[in-house]
């Protein structure tokens, strides 16, 4: 293996593991609150349905575009992923959003299913309904990731099997835990991610601009995959000049009692 298939495994690893973190933490509260077996039951079909979606979307990609245009698409989407959680990575550093809270999204799942009654069938559908619905959600994200850096570097394999480590991974944590992954800090994981998504979505966006010209050959980077690691040092310089120029005060003191900053991005 060599670094841009090292690249591509690391990438895709940390990238689906933050999405599985969250898929995990609803199914959790589905289960521990309400049944462990529409939860499960959930859980898979969810899972059957994003390997159909995967195996279609993955070809239709792979042979109905040219290489050129099909980095230009994939690369774009990438990069306006990347963005947005470049965006939400950015406003929590500088306290002007909150940080994202497994603990208190495990709650409020845990409320909702208790809220809802219990279910007089076999099959408790609120669980399995729930579960379907955040897998599916946060699993058509490790679609798209494992899609997009699969095709582009040529090696869907090993983006899957970054993905199924991923799976694997935040599975066990959880078995062992047995509770929401707080202990985790997925604000990070999401800004690093965010940069890794910025970096490669940038770096194919520029090479898919070939099927601009004649010929519509992809463009070449000086350096070809070693231009990734400069992308990547560009986005985080940039944001780290983004974070401090929005910087806010942790707190505020009003009437000699220190108040919490505020969340001033929704």
């Amino acid at each position: 293996m060599n670094a841009a298939t090292w690249g591509l495994l690391v990438a895709s690893f940390v990238a689906c593991f933050v999405e599985m973190v969250e898929a995990t933490t609803i199914v959790m509260a589905m289960g521990f609150t309400r049944s462990w077996r529409s939860a499960l039951a959930g859980t898979f079909a969810a899972l059957g349905v994003l390997a159909v979606v995967t195996a279609f979307a993955g070809y239709a990609l792979a042979n109905w575009l040219p290489e050129s245009a099909l980095q230009l698409v994939i690369g774009g989407l990438l990069l306006i992923f990347g963005l947005q959680w470049l965006r939400k990575a950015i406003f929590r550093s500088s306290g002007r959003k909150a940080i994202h809270d497994e603990d208190k999204i495990y709650q409020d799942e845990v409320q909702a299913a208790r809220a809802a009654g219990q279910s007089t069938g076999g099959l408790d559908m609120f669980s399995f309904m729930v579960s379907f619905k955040g897998v599916f959600l946060e699993g058509m994200e490790v679609v798209f990731i494992v899609i997009t850096f699969g095709l582009n570097a040529k090696n869907v394999p090993i983006a899957s099997l970054g993905a199924a480590m991923a799976v694997i991974a935040v599975l066990t944590i959880a078995f062992a835990a047995r509770r929401p992954l707080s202990m985790i800090n997925e604000n990070l994981l999401k800004y690093g991610v965010g940069l890794l998504l910025a970096s490669f979505g940038t770096y194919w966006v520029v090479e898919g601009m070939g099927i601009l010209r004649a010929g519509r050959q992809s463009l070449a980077w000086p350096g070809h995959d070693v231009a990734i690691l400069g992308l990547l040092a560009a986005w985080l310089i940039l944001s780290r000049v983004f974070i401090a120029v929005l910087r806010t005060p942790e707190s505020t003191t009003q009437q000699g009692v220190s108040q919490p900053a505020k969340e001033l991005v929704p």
